[in-house]
């Protein structure tokens, strides 16, 4: 379990950097003081029945809480937000966790509707600095796990949950695949804790002795700036905000690694990335549920449609009766699970089965594998807009709008007119809305298509991953 490793650390390396927080840094030995006094406090303080930590912070306070509720045997779920808790229901089965002198408001009365007790760790807590004593942390069995939310496959949250022996193997995987090491400096942006990404990046370099810089300010430049990063992982909206905020001083360093996840970026936000910030871009894909499944370097923009599966996965694709396809033919991706993969959703049967597969996992998604082995992805199962009785999955045409009209994001839903007929509807994102204009071209590559309607937004909704969020969309539209 990462306790067990951070100790570990802090008494071997205790000088050594792990965590820099909007330019606060912390050794080793200062972040597992931290642990273990936030530990004591919940061991005393939890109450009985409960099997939940729902953690109701962010940042440094939410791995604090994160790690030190697994350590008194709690399952931990990170909150993206207060209504979280309401939309788990666990009711007395969880105990909300926060930080400071009392519990937000917010939060508080959250736990209040759902019947959940809330605890928070208060200043007092960190008065004394405790005793570092690995002999009286819980072994592995005894330690709880940590809870991923998925909402990917079905629309509604799903539980990964990640036991401790399951979480040494499943770091260190990752650390290897991503080169981390005692000189890694890796920098997170806004991902939040709650994310799979947000979670797991940072723990894998931990596992490894490296150091993990977050930043809670708007300012996400001032610590590439600041803290000599060399690995970044973000998402593509942050990416771009990262971009705009770089000094005209800063000279480019090939030496940082960018990862994005989440979504592909417009090639023209790589090629500004390739000049502003680093020549090495590589686009991360990967579930909840399986992991990191492929991983491309961005050298031209094929590498933004066909993903190179990294070495130790494989996947297949199949059709509807679960029979494998042939290359070049599209279908459902299939995804082998290793060893120390989750194997089925905490307490969720029937989406198990539907979804966990024996040795393999149905993800979601539709693509197709080329000649090379490369996956190219073209949508979510849901991403798929019906005319005139037939399917056609969106992202294809989706990138060549990016490409053709060079804005930062577009979209396509179909929606009934008042006859009941189905007609698509194009919302790209850009701040020119001289674009309106560009409507003719726009249905020119649909030829199939009865009628495209063409709208131009500021900015398309997303979810915290930088994933269109396709219903809140609607309602932008007036579709609704």
């Amino acid at each position: 379990m990462l306790i067990h490793r951070l100790y570990d650390r802090a008494l071997s390396h205790g000088d050594s950097p792990a965590l820099n927080v909007g330019g606060q840094r912390l050794n080793y030995r200062a972040f597992a003081m931290l642990i273990e006094a936030t530990r004591l406090y919940l061991n005393s303080a939890k109450p009985a029945g409960a099997t939940f930590a729902l953690i109701g912070a962010s940042s440094l306070d939410g791995w604090l809480l994160t790690i030190a509720a697994r350590a008194v045997g709690l399952h931990s779920i990170v909150l993206s937000g207060p209504k979280q808790i309401l939309d788990l229901n666990l009711g007395a089965r969880a105990v909300v966790l926060t930080m400071g002198a009392a519990p937000a408001p917010a939060f508080a009365a959250a736990a209040a509707r759902s019947g959940s007790p809330i605890i928070a760790v208060p200043p007092s807590a960190f008065a004394a600095p405790p005793v570092l004593d690995k002999a009286r942390l819980p072994k592995d069995d005894a330690c709880g796990g940590h809870v991923l939310l998925t909402s990917g496959t079905t629309g509604r949250y799903k539980k990964i949950l990640v036991d401790c022996a399951a979480e040494a193997a499943r770091a260190e995987a990752l650390g290897a695949l991503f080169k981390a090491d005692e000189n890694s400096v890796l920098f997170m942006g806004p991902m939040g804790l709650w994310t799979s990404a947000g979670h797991n990046r940072p723990l894998a370099t931990w596992y490894r002795g490296g150091r993990v810089v977050l930043e809670d300010s708007n300012n996400l430049a001032q610590s590439l700036l600041r803290e000599g990063v060399n690995q970044l992982q973000t998402t593509v909206p942050f990416l771009a905000t990262i971009l705009d905020q770089l000094p005209s001083s800063f000279r480019r360093d090939d030496s940082i690694r960018v990862g994005l996840v989440g979504s592909s970026p417009p090639w023209a936000l790589v090629e500004r990335a390739q000049a502003q910030l680093s020549r090495d871009i590589n686009i991360e894909l990967g579930s909840t549920e399986a992991g990191t499944i492929a991983s491309s370097v961005v050298r031209t923009p094929d590498d933004l449609r066909f993903h190179r599966i990294v070495p130790e996965r494989s996947v297949i694709i199949v059709d509807e009766a679960g029979n494998q396809t042939p290359t070049g033919i599209a279908g459902l991706v299939k995804i082998r699970l290793r060893d120390n993969d989750v194997r089925s959703y905490f307490e969720a049967p029937e989406e198990t089965a539907r979804f966990f597969q024996g040795d393999w996992f149905l993800s979601g998604d539709l693509g197709r594998l080329n000649g090379s082995g490369r996956l190219e992805l073209l949508g979510r199962i849901t991403d798929v807009i019906s005319i005139n009785g037939d399917k056609h999955s969106t992202l294809p045409y989706e990138q060549a709008l990016e490409r053709k009209f060079a804005v930062t994001g577009a979209a396509i839903l179909s929606a009934p007119n008042e006859r009941g007929e189905d007609e698509v509807h194009v919302a790209l994102e850009s701040l020119d809305q001289t674009l309106v204009q560009q409507a003719p071209a726009v249905s020119a590559m649909f030829p199939t298509f009865r009628r495209v309607h063409v709208r131009v937004v500021a900015q398309l909704p997303r979810n915290h991953m930088g994933k269109i969020d396709r219903l809140a969309l609607r309602a932008v539209l007036g579709l609704s």
